[in-house]
């Protein structure tokens, strides 16, 4: 496996707001194929750690697929970069890829990425508050102000649907779009009442006093698919064969994943900036090949409510068949 640096400016930002544990498997290599190029744009994160341990422990390989990774900026440029036919495939978060479908562009979610971890207080996303803040639910964060890296995504409809769960209003809540990075600082000086965090700055916060008050992808579903691989139309149908080999791969990258987190502790310092202590506390998502339907279905309510996407939006239509 080859890592790229994503060279080249992209195209202007998008207009939309873009385990099975099995222990002692024995994976032997397949016989050799013909391999084939799959071109990946990914994100340097958490998330992404499992498909690069599939590539690392010769999973692509055995596949037949030679696996090009690029690590890219942000959803919204992989989506952008995908569209321009830069990559077969990219890493994206799953509302963004719904609200694409839904405005006409041809993605659809091919296997997918990263998925909740289904246990309350015990998930790499969270509704975080300061250490001086007394509240014991979301449901008191009606008519609060949450922040969120951006808003009209997945962290503000599942921090709602959090607090709607709770017994609060969701829709009185106030979201504000702030960086992950001044969260921390905003939640300790009181300008916001809570925060959307995922890791590692949830595991940061919390080394630092702060502290849950609810897990918002638990909340909205016990496994919510939050990310995605996403493909479009035209790679489905003319790679399919490509197509088949990726999701053969990720399939056994996603058990074998699930069942040695160690290795994908070790892997993360490899790739990202994160130190090998927080890698070590911090929580990793659970990683499942297949999207949950249901789980994305939940999300549409919200979203609707939110004039995010059309009432007649169908996930069905968005998923690889």
């Amino acid at each position: 496996m080859k890592t790229h640096a994503l060279i080249g400016p992209l195209a202007a930002a998008l207009g939309l707001c873009l385990s099975l544990s099995v222990v002692g498997t024995s994976y032997a290599a397949s016989p050799a194929v013909q391999a084939v190029v799959a071109n990946v744009g990914l994100l340097p994160n958490a998330e992404t750690a499992a498909i690069r341990l599939g590539d690392k422990k010769g999973f692509f390989k055995d596949a037949g697929i030679d696996l090009k990774i690029t690590d890219t900026s942000s959803g919204a440029a992989a989506i952008t970069a995908l569209i321009a036919g830069q990559f077969d495939i990219v890493f994206a978060n799953t509302v963004s890829v719904m609200q694409g479908r839904d405005k006409g562009l041809p993605l659809v979610m091919i296997d997918a990425a990263s998925t909740s971890t289904g246990v309350p207080g015990k998930d790499f996303s969270a509704l975080v508050v300061s250490s001086k803040n007394t509240m014991k639910s979301a449901k008191e964060l009606s008519g609060k102000t949450i922040a969120s890296n951006t808003v009209k995504n997945i962290g503000e409809v599942t921090a709602r649907i959090s607090v709607q769960k709770a017994g609060g209003d969701g829709a009185t809540v106030k979201v504000v779009e702030m960086p992950f990075s001044n969260m921390e600082q905003a939640l300790e000086e009181g300008q916001i009442d809570a925060a959307w965090m995922v890791e590692p700055f949830h595991t940061t916060a919390v080394q630092h006093g702060l502290r849950d008050i609810a897990s918002n992808y638990v909340d909205t579903a016990p496994h919510l698919t939050a990310a995605a691989f996403v493909s479009t139309d035209g790679v489905v149908k003319k790679k399919a064969d490509m197509i088949q080999r990726f999701r053969t791969a990720m399939a056994k990258t996603a058990e074998y994943a699930n069942s040695h987190p160690t290795e994908i502790r070790e892997l993360i310092p490899t790739f990202t900036k994160i130190t090998p202590a927080i890698a070590e506390a911090f929580v990793i998502p659970r990683y499942d090949a297949a999207v949950n339907v249901a789980s994305l279905e939940a999300m549409l309510p919200e979203m609707r409510r939110l004039d995010m996407i059309s009432k007649t939006f169908k996930v069905e239509s968005v998923i690889y068949k």
